[in-house]
């Protein structure tokens, strides 16, 4: 019976331009074909999100060698240090290639940087920062078979900002009782992070001509304060503090409440709700 195949001599000769081409390969791979020129790609995002808001970071992607090959790059999904991603729909990517901004609009979006003609080519990197995005380092890449990866790192610098409607609370008091505000207080919080804030008030005050503020009240006038009580499930004191924690962006709203003596002249009591504010780890 005959034998087939491949003689010792011939698959030596196979082996060497195997290892020959893959040597080409591996050589053409560790060739960078383009560099980075006003890097790195690093944007920093600092105070809460606002509508229209959109920052940019330039950097110029220059040709290394004599290759002409456009060089089309795939950008990663950025995560922070916990495996959060950053909202893909936010990234945006501006090039001389197309007349719009571009919208990464899904992980590992590829598009060009650097067609065939040119030699170099100026591009942004930016974000439509308009919604809210939890506060942490994003980090990712910018890749082409054609060269080394290129890191992308994008900061949200932690925010919180807090408002209250309405901003002074005044009720009309006829007499002896308990009286509670008419309409709820609103507290909106403006956040990217965990938070605890605390509510104070040191009471409602009678308020007359001679005093404006509530500052003086206490010292301007011969009437005992209203004690106030924070209205949930059950009236909690504001003379103690009464704590509130969340996370993120949130509105509260409850009513307030106060109790009237006979030591109590009636008319027009007015007074302040403090805030402290807390960011969480």
């Amino acid at each position: 019976m005959r034998k087939t195949g491949l003689r010792p001599t011939k698959w030596l000769v196979l082996l060497i331009i195997l290892m020959f081409t893959a040597s080409n390969w591996t050589l053409a791979a560790d060739k960078a074909q383009y560099d980075v020129e006003d890097g790195p790609i690093q944007l920093e995002l600092v105070g809460p999100p606002a509508r229209d808001r959109v920052e940019f970071v330039e950097f110029k992607l220059v040709r290394v060698g004599e290759d002409t090959l456009p060089l089309d790059f795939t950008l990663s999904q950025l995560v922070d240090a916990d495996g959060n991603p950053f909202p893909n729909h936010l990234l945006l990517v501006e090039t001389p290639y197309d007349s719009q901004v571009q919208t990464v609009r899904w992980a590992f979006y590829q598009f060009r940087l650097l067609a065939g003609s040119d030699e170099y080519a100026e591009v942004k990197f930016g974000v439509k920062y308009d919604e809210e995005v939890w506060a942490g380092t994003y980090q990712g890449t910018l890749s082409s078979p054609h060269g080394p990866d290129i890191p992308v790192e994008i900061t949200v610098e932690p925010y919180i900002e807090v408002t209250t409607d309405p901003e002074q609370i005044e009720m009309d008091i006829p007499g002896p009782g308990v009286w509670e505000t008419e309409t709820p207080m609103t507290i909106n919080v403006q956040a990217n992070v965990s938070w605890t804030i605390t509510l104070s008030s040191k009471g409602l005050f009678y308020k007359t001509e001679e005093a404006d503020i509530p500052s003086v009240w206490a010292e301007a006038t011969p009437y005992p304060p209203l004690m106030l009580w924070l209205v949930e499930e059950e009236p909690q004191p504001l003379m103690d503090g009464v704590t509130i924690s969340g996370s993120g962006s949130t509105e509260l709203s409850f009513g307030l409440q106060t109790k009237a003596g006979w030591e109590h002249r009636a008319g027009s009591y007015v007074g302040e709700i403090r805030i402290d504010v807390r960011m969480e780890d």
